[in-house]
């Protein structure tokens, strides 16, 4: 991942919450708000699932916790094992939009310019997933 990533933008503001004609407020603030901390957590590959202590690593697979639930508990491994394919993914939005997939995904290509591949996968009600072969593109 890009180093510059990781420091929030030279551009954001302490702007008020409420945005008012003479201080509008822009999409970076908007998305990250007051939150300490906010921007450098969102692009952190690095915290991953250090941080994730819901399930033990114990050798049983399922737990009854309560009357009729099943809990199935995943060790660190297990959690890697089913991330490793999303790793490099991104969902992407579009608002005010209608595109094809064919379309989306020849706009992306020449708006991002990765230097790998790119592949896209229309999710259905305006969202797509787009993944990465290289971090780089990332």
């Amino acid at each position: 991942m890009d180093p510059s990533m990781l420091s929030p933008p030279a551009e954001t503001s302490d702007a008020p919450a409420v945005p008012n004609e003479t201080n509008p407020q822009s999409y970076l603030s908007k998305l990250i708000g007051h939150i300490p901390r906010a921007y450098e957590n969102v692009f952190s590959l690095e915290r991953g699932l250090d941080d994730d202590d819901s399930d033990d690593d114990v050798a049983k697979d399922m737990d009854y916790s309560q009357e009729g639930q099943l809990r199935v508990l995943l060790t660190r491994e297990g959690k890697l094992t089913l991330h490793q394919p999303w790793r490099f993914s991104l969902i992407v939005k579009l608002f005010g939009k209608v595109f094809e997939l064919q379309y989306f995904a020849q706009r992306l290509k020449s708006l991002w310019k990765p230097s790998g591949n790119m592949d896209c996968v229309d999710l259905g009600n305006g969202f797509f997933l787009v993944t990465f072969n290289t971090i780089a593109d990332f």
